[in-house]
């Protein structure tokens, strides 16, 4: 796990003068954030590069209705003429929410 947040943190930081968005379901349960240590480590890696979190309530929910907030979007753009909607839909799926992010960001090709 050290050397993806490493990887992953050095990826972040070449993109500081960029808008980008993370996001996916990595298996880590941000809802056990004071109980493990890797859980920890990870959110404090993306919030040390400058990223904020969009979604913030439980997006799995087991079969013994124990909620886990497993999908994440991440971002460094804080402009809400940028971010015109995030949010957790509600479908009728075995045990996943999922989230979505509408944005326009403008892509530069070099």
């Amino acid at each position: 796990m050290q050397n993806f947040q490493t990887e992953l943190s050095n990826l972040i930081k070449l993109q500081k003068n960029y808008d980008y968005v993370i996001g996916g379901d990595l298996n880590l349960d941000l809802i056990k954030y004071n109980s493990s240590n890797a859980i920890t480590d990870y959110t404090n890696c993306l919030l040390s590069c400058g990223c904020v979190s969009l979604i913030n309530k439980p997006t799995r929910f087991s079969t013994n209705c124990v909620p886990c907030f497993l999908d994440h979007i991440y971002t460094n753009v804080i402009d809400e003429q940028k971010i015109n909607d995030v949010g957790i839909a509600l479908f009728d799926i075995p045990d996943h929410l999922p989230v979505f992010i509408n944005s326009y960001i403008h892509c530069m090709s070099k």
